[in-house]
């Protein structure tokens, strides 16, 4: 049952409940603005917090700049042999190219002078042969590429060079493509000629044919036509009189043929009468351009230094009279 103390304190309640629903500005008299309650239009995460925190203090100042880090001694590495600790030659050498590892030779190829890897091809190509085992070859392979490296190396240098240097730079006398191989030709022919004319009435061609001869007529029409071209005198000498078959009489001189100690019909030589000089120009069938090349290297006054060791000069060996 309900006592008159619960009465009261039920009509106390009601009363508080009546007066905050019809005059709200008491409770806000009461509740702030600042309230979480009041603050719902802001949603649930209108809590805000405008206080930046600030951190506590270190408990001791960072040096400026950190101590240095003890690094760890590296263990010593093994060395490759020096070129002055590698044998030369010999069992030595064998001996150690043998227990040479392939992968410790190929750091070593770069820095081997060419004389050590000319003597060690034929070392490790042996030695690969022997044993027939891919280390064995793949030393040889490395030795071998490492050489061919070099010489396709100098072989640009040397071109480099040559390019660029005048002094060995000859593209007019020794001509690199078709079309300066023709014009050198042509002017060489040209200037080949002119010396060959210098010389017309100062030498002498003697041929030396036998009887039954067709090398012998052929190349007598050859020379005979240089000699028109040229103007120089030409005479048919044989050990026994014969005729031509033009009808040219050949005499004889069986002391000069004899002296020439010729074994090979025909066969060509050069004689300048005013100084008794003869050389042998040739044997069988050449070329007018042939014989004005070879006229050229042989005479004396064309090319003094080449001459002298290919011809000597003789009392004996007189020109036929004319």
């Amino acid at each position: 049952m309900l006592t008159a103390r619960h009465l009261a304190f039920c009509s106390v309640g009601v009363a508080l409940l009546a007066y905050s629903l019809f005059h709200p500005g008491a409770v806000h008299a009461e509740w702030q603005d600042g309230n979480l309650y009041f603050q719902k239009e802001l949603g649930w995460h209108f809590y805000r917090n405008d206080v930046v925190p600030v951190p506590p203090p270190l408990p001791h100042a960072l040096p400026d700049t950190p101590p240095p880090l003890v690094e760890a001694t590296p263990e010593p590495e093994a060395k490759p042999a020096t070129p002055v600790d590698i044998p030369k030659e010999g069992p030595a050498l064998e001996a150690y190219l043998a227990a040479l590892p392939d992968t410790a030779l190929a750091p070593m190829l770069p820095k081997l002078p060419a004389s050590a890897i000319r003597t060690w091809i034929p070392v490790l190509m042996d030695q690969a042969l022997t044993s027939l085992d891919r280390t064995g070859v793949r030393k040889y392979l490395l030795i071998q590429q490492e050489s061919l490296r070099r010489s396709e190396l100098f072989s640009r240098v040397w071109q480099e060079v040559i390019w660029t240097d005048p002094t060995f730079d000859k593209t007019n006398t020794m001509p690199l493509g078709g079309v300066g191989q023709q014009v050198y030709e042509q002017g060489q022919a040209t200037d080949d000629r002119q010396k060959v004319q210098a010389l017309q009435d100062r030498i002498t061609l003697l041929i030396v044919v036998q009887p039954n001869c067709p090398a012998c007529e052929m190349a007598w029409q050859i020379t005979k036509g240089f000699g028109d071209r040229y103007r120089f005198t030409i005479r048919p000498i044989a050990a026994d009189l014969t005729t031509l078959a033009d009808g040219t009489a050949v005499l004889p001189y069986p002391r000069i043929v004899d002296s020439l100690q010729i074994t090979e019909f025909p066969s060509l030589f050069l004689l300048e009468p005013s100084t008794h000089y003869l050389t042998r120009l040739g044997t069988g069938i050449l070329s007018e351009q042939e014989l004005a090349t070879r006229v050229l290297r042989l005479i004396p006054e064309a090319n003094p230094e080449g001459a002298v060791t290919h011809a000597w000069t003789t009392e004996e060996p007189a020109a036929p009279a004319r």
